[in-house]
């Protein structure tokens, strides 16, 4: 854990390692599994988050209203 709060590391079940990053608001922006995959996270200006890539390349995408009410989901 850093002087944030936030995990960077965990060990799975099976004795993996996932890792976790962050930006600068505090969102998850990827996560790195035990054999490297990398999901990347994306977010809006109401810190919402908008993409979602997998480690294939993969992507879904949500947009939001106003009230931050999610409107729509594609993947």
């Amino acid at each position: 854990m850093d002087s944030w709060g936030r995990v960077h590391q965990i060990e799975t079940a099976e004795g993996g390692k996932e890792n976790f990053t962050y930006d600068y608001a505090g969102h998850v922006t990827s996560t790195t599994d035990a054999n490297g995959g990398v999901i990347t996270y994306r977010y809006n200006s109401q810190g919402k988050v908008c993409e979602i890539i997998d480690q294939e390349g993969n992507s879904e995408t949500f947009r939001y209203d106003r009230e931050g009410r999610r409107i729509f989901h594609e993947d």
